[in-house]
């Protein structure tokens, strides 16, 4: 959650939705800063899980673990990059292009390295679809769950006069970030869908672990749940985002909120169904998979 809360908040202030991010700067720097605070908590824990487990004081393991292990090399090496990008979401949105190239390129360094501190770590194809499976559960899911608890669904009260949030926050400027959203789902899905195939063969191996086993019972609810994702996305993009859009043209009929309302409602749905997609996520990557513990 803490990595789909900071790539969202990038997303959405550099690409989705810069022009109403604008003027509510605020948003996406609490989502950079709370995802950011909880991956940096995440990873503290594991080097005091392991100091725990060798009966080691936190302080006497802590130069040692980071500095002679891979894997507290690759934790160290994680912080920096949180660091610098918790520095650039939460300061400087990235909404110009130099920033926006070292926002995603910090960006796809923190996700790799989530990779080489699990189960994927242990084969570089695994590790590869590994990468392009949390990027794509990150940005699509990221984004969604900040794009539909945005603060413009509502309209705002006045800004000062002069200021660019002059006017009321018009909720209708939604559907124009709704419609990039679903673009950038479009070529997301597919590439999350290949690589979660790739990863639950490999990690599964035999048809009878997939079956049998309790991480690939769990990676089969997985699977139900992201159809159930997809098919609300579908919903969206074909049917309520053209009525929307529609709705909100000078000539459009009348009933512009009850077409907003509805799409509100749909997108958080979506992101509600996604907010599971990420919680299993989370949960398998705790489990022992049979693919690779030969069981």
């Amino acid at each position: 959650m803490g990595l789909a809360s900071l790539v969202g908040s990038g997303l959405l202030a550099g690409w989705v939705a810069p022009e109403i991010t604008r003027r509510v700067p605020g948003y996406p720097r609490l989502l950079a800063g709370t995802g950011a605070a909880a991956i940096g908590v995440a990873t503290f824990l594991v080097p005091v899980q392991v100091a725990h487990q060798l009966g080691y004081g936190l302080l006497a393991l802590l130069p040692v673990y980071l500095t002679r292990t891979r894997q507290g090399t690759v934790l160290a090496a994680r912080l920096v990059v949180l660091a610098m990008l918790a520095g650039l979401g939460i300061t400087r949105l990235p909404s110009r292009p130099l920033r926006q190239v070292a926002w995603v390129c910090l960006a796809l360094v923190l996700i790799v390295t989530v990779g080489l501190t699990g189960h994927p770590s242990a084969r570089l194809d695994l590790m590869l679809a590994h990468a392009a499976h949390l990027a794509g559960v990150s940005t699509w899911g990221g984004t969604l769950l900040a794009l539909a608890w945005f603060p413009g669904w509502k309209r705002g009260p006045e800004a000062k006069p002069g200021s660019e949030r002059e006017r009321p926050f018009d909720a209708s400027r939604m559907v124009e970030p709704v419609r990039r959203l679903s673009a950038m789902a479009g070529v997301v899905f597919p590439v999350l869908v290949i690589a979660g195939i790739y990863l639950g063969a490999a990690l599964t191996g035999r048809r009878g672990d997939l079956l049998g086993s309790g991480y690939g019972r769990w990676l089969g609810l997985k699977v139900l749940v992201v159809v159930l994702v997809a098919a609300a996305a579908a919903i969206n993009r074909w049917r309520l985002l053209p009525l929307a859009g529609a709705a909100t043209e000078p000539d459009g009929p009348a009933a512009v909120p009850a077409a907003l309302w509805r799409l509100r409602r749909s997108v958080r749905v979506e992101a509600a169904l996604l907010l599971a997609v990420l919680a299993l996520t989370a949960f398998l990557s705790t489990q022992s998979p049979p693919g690779l513990s030969g069981g």
